[in-house]
């Protein structure tokens, strides 16, 4: 397993070759209808994992490209000082760049922490249990209250939030169940581990094309 300026290189290529192999697949929606939801979830998560561990392993094909490689890797290692090439240069603002970002991250989680705490004490509680059967360990809270405009379910908290406005019955129930369901499939978690991906390469377009059509495939 090689860590490498190469490495870095192999996967942004081939990462930015299978987002747009995505996002053509997410345009296209009788592709979709024949490739099936499970193919696309699969193509997703190869992307995922390939930008988490861009590393050369012994089992892989690499294409040799020196006309491109070299002239990068004389770019990367010329100095700008005794001791300071642009390829410290530059890792330096990635790394810059990704606590910046990681702060911001953890601004937003302390909002989410804040906002869960007061519709905490504003909102009328439920549980599933109230509305359809469900085994007790999918038993969770919902709450009801007039601040959220839209169903949700907040950062890792297990709590269905309702709007707290003129529902039927059954419409209650279809919203809790479609709810219920993002949280049986962990998708806050794997929200976060996309956010995570873009902390790190926060300057890599295709990563937000990813995250956006990623979002709207798992909705």
């Amino acid at each position: 397993m090689l860590f490498s300026v190469s490495s870095i290189f192999i996967t942004l290529v081939m990462s930015t070759a299978l987002i747009l192999l995505f996002e053509l697949f997410i345009a296209q929606k009788n592709l979709i209808r024949f490739l099936r939801m499970d193919v696309m979830i699969l193509l997703a998560i190869v992307i995922i994992v390939r930008l988490l561990l861009p590393f050369e392993y012994a089992f892989t094909i690499t294409v040799p490209f020196p006309w491109v490689m070299n002239y990068i890797r004389d770019f990367l290692n010329f100095k700008l000082s005794a001791s300071f090439s642009v390829l410290n240069l530059l890792c330096l603002i990635w790394g810059i760049g990704i606590l910046v970002q990681l702060i911001q991250y953890i601004q937003n989680i302390r909002k989410c922490n804040l906002i869960f705490s007061i519709l905490k004490d504003s909102s009328v509680h439920k549980c599933v249990s109230d509305y359809i059967e469900t085994p007790p360990k999918f038993n969770y809270s919902v709450w009801f209250a007039e601040e959220i405009e839209s169903p949700m379910v907040i950062g890792f908290k297990k709590v269905i939030f309702l709007p707290k406005i003129e529902l039927n019955d059954s419409e209650i129930q279809d919203i809790i169940k479609h709810e219920l369901q993002h949280i049986k499939n962990h998708d806050n978690l794997i929200k976060q581990i996309v956010n995570l991906i873009k902390i790190i390469y926060w300057w890599f377009p295709p990563v937000y094309w990813f995250s956006k059509k990623f979002n709207l495939l798992w909705k």
